[in-house]
């Protein structure tokens, strides 16, 4: 950790301690934490592996490894009274950050192979296949992925692909028709699961869903957005 000792021109205006932290640090910096009275600061930046805090004229530069970060907000927490909902926050974009720097890897596992003993066949999932989800309480909804990268026997990265409309006129239906078109959108990758007899899901938010393998010519039908909730 790095002190510096900074005060600024008025006791209760942050603008002069965010003007010299983006001046001496570049970076896409998130703010964590900003109180005027009495003046407490406190911002982050991801890709750098830099937490920056502000109290009482000394500001404290850390710099930290991605599984670091919620140590030293767990230490901070009491003395800048950090509510659970900034922790909970920064815990899931760092948990962001690890899964897109393990995208960028190379891929040396090509492929996962299980044996489903419910359907008595092999599941062989590999980099380059198309995935969906299908869910919703009295309609369907479709999300398309694609297997960017294999982490082991049980996990993988995939990443939202878009889909197009197989409809010839603009007629409002129950059902949409629609297919997969491949194009990455520009979502952060996600990880998720495979167990050992071939399930494979992905966890959200504490919401799973189930995915399947699909044939990138497979037609699909979810509802209509005006017919749905």
């Amino acid at each position: 950790m790095q002190t510096i000792q900074f005060k600024p021109s008025y006791s209760n205006d942050l603008s002069e301690v965010r003007t010299f932290v983006n001046s001496k640090y570049e970076g896409d910096f998130k703010t964590i934490l900003s109180e005027n009275e009495p003046l407490k600061f406190m911002v982050v930046e991801l890709q750098k592996g830099l937490l920056i805090s502000f109290k009482e004229n000394q500001l404290n530069i850390y710099t930290y490894s991605h599984t670091e970060l919620l140590n030293i907000l767990q230490r901070l927490k009491k003395d800048f009274e950090l509510k659970n909902y900034y922790v909970g926050y920064l815990s899931d974009r760092v948990k962001e950050l690890k899964i897109l720097i393990d995208s960028k890897k190379p891929n040396k596992i090509k492929e996962i192979r299980k044996f489903n003993k419910y359907d008595n066949k092999e599941v062989v999932l590999k980099v380059g296949d198309y995935l969906y989800t299908s869910w919703g309480y009295d309609q369907t909804n479709n999300e398309f992925f694609k297997v960017i990268k294999i982490l082991g026997k049980n996990y993988f990265l995939i990443k939202e692909v878009g889909c197009k409309s197989l409809e010839d006129n603009g007629e409002f239906k129950q059902y949409d028709k629609i297919a997969i078109t491949g194009e990455e959108l520009n979502e952060m990758p996600k990880k998720a699961f495979i167990s050992n007899d071939g399930y494979m899901s992905i966890s959200e938010k504490g919401y799973k869903r189930s995915l399947w393998i699909a044939d990138k010519q497979k037609v699909f039908y979810p509802t209509n957005t005006i017919y749905g909730h």
